[in-house]
C-alpha cells in the first residue's frame, strides 16, 4: 500500500479517476494555484461544478504538458538538422461530433501549436471537409471509417491526408508528384 501511495499518491489522473467513482473532489483545493497558473479559477461550489472544474482543469494540464512535450521534442530534433510532424487523429466519436458541428476538444492544443509554427496534419478538419461530400448522418460517416479504430478505408482517407505535408518536404519532389514546371515532370506534365 505504501508503494501505492507513494507512485500514485499525488497523481492527477488517479485522483480525476477516483473523485469520478467517488463523487469526492476533495482533491481540487490542492490544485488551485496551478489552475490559476493555467489561467482557470476552479469553480468548487457544488459536486457537479466541481467535476466540471476538474475535467476544464485535466484537459488544460494534458494539453499543455502536450504542448510543451512537442515544443521540447521538436528543439531536439531541430538540434539534429531534422524536422517535426504531428499527426492529429481522433476517435470516431470525436469525428462525429465534430461532423455534426460539435467544437474541437483540442483546440487549445492545435492553437499551441500554431503559435509555436509546429507543422502538422489536422485530420480533424480533413474530415469535416470530407465529411460534407456526404448526405449522411455524423454517424453513418463514422461507421464508414471506424471499427472501434481506423478501418482499411480509414486508414487509406489518413494517408491521404497526410500525403501532401510529406510530398512537400521531399527533395527532390518525386517524380510522380512533380509540379507540371518541375525538371523532374514527364514531357511538361506532373504524373498524379
Amino acid at each position: 500500500m505504501d508503494f501505492l501511495l507513494d507512485a500514485f499518491g499525488d497523481d492527477l489522473v488517479v485522483h480525476l479517476l477516483v473523485a469520478r467513482q467517488t463523487g469526492s473532489w476533495d482533491f481540487l483545493h490542492r490544485h488551485v494555484e496551478t489552475a490559476r497558473a493555467l489561467g482557470l479559477e476552479l469553480d468548487l461550489g457544488t459536486e457537479q461544478a466541481c467535476r466540471g472544474s476538474a475535467e476544464v482543469f485535466y484537459d488544460r494540464c494534458a494539453f499543455r504538458a502536450s504542448t510543451l512535450l512537442v515544443q521540447r521534442a521538436r528543439h531536439e530534433l531541430v538540434a539534429q538538422g531534422k524536422r517535426l510532424l504531428v499527426l492529429l487523429s481522433y476517435p470516431g466519436e470525436v469525428v462525429a461530433d465534430a461532423c455534426a458541428g460539435k467544437a474541437r476538444p483540442d483546440e487549445e492544443f492545435v492553437r499551441g501549436l500554431d503559435d509555436l509554427g509546429i507543422d502538422y496534419v489536422d485530420s480533424l478538419s480533413a474530415h469535416r471537409g470530407d465529411y460534407a461530400a456526404f448526405s449522411i448522418t455524423p454517424e453513418e460517416y463514422r461507421a464508414r471509417y471506424y471499427n472501434g479504430h481506423y478501418t482499411p478505408s480509414g486508414n487509406h482517407l489518413f494517408a491521404f491526408m497526410v500525403k501532401p505535408t510529406f510530398v512537400g518536404w521531399l527533395q527532390p519532389t518525386p517524380p510522380a508528384y512533380a509540379a507540371k514546371s518541375s525538371p523532374l515532370a514527364v514531357r511538361g506534365e506532373a504524373l498524379a
